[in-house]
C-alpha cells in the first residue's frame, strides 16, 4: 500500500471552515467533506493539499478508481462520506449535482 505522502488525494471533514476551494473559490464549511489533490510544494520538499469541495473536485476532471487505496484519510471518514466517495468513484468521477453549500 502507498505511503500517505505518495497518495494523490486526501479526504477529511473540514477542520475550521477557513480553507477555500481551488475550483470555485468559496470557503469550505467546517465539518463538511472536503477532498484534496496533493501537489508538489514550490517552497519545500514534499506535497501540499489543494482543497476542493467534494462536489467541485470531480468538476475539474479528477477520477479515483480505488478510494481505499488512492485516498489518504479514507478509512477515517464517516461511513456516509466513504459511501459518497465510493459512489462518485464508481460513476467515473460524477455524482448527483450538489451546490457547494450542500455538502453535509
Amino acid at each position: 500500500m502507498a505511503e500517505s505522502s505518495d497518495r494523490l488525494y486526501r479526504a477529511e471533514c473540514a477542520k475550521s471552515g477557513r480553507a477555500s476551494c481551488k475550483k470555485c473559490g468559496e470557503s469550505i464549511p467546517r465539518d463538511s467533506l472536503r477532498m484534496a489533490f496533493m501537489v508538489q510544494s514550490p517552497m519545500c520538499q514534499g506535497k501540499v493539499p489543494h482543497w476542493y469541495h467534494f462536489s467541485c473536485l470531480w468538476k475539474v476532471g479528477h477520477s479515483i478508481r480505488q478510494p481505499g487505496i488512492e485516498v489518504d484519510g479514507f478509512s477515517e471518514l464517516r461511513w456516509d462520506d466513504q459511501q459518497k466517495v465510493k459512489k462518485a468513484a464508481e460513476a467515473g468521477g460524477s455524482h448527483p449535482p450538489l451546490p457547494c453549500c450542500q455538502l453535509l
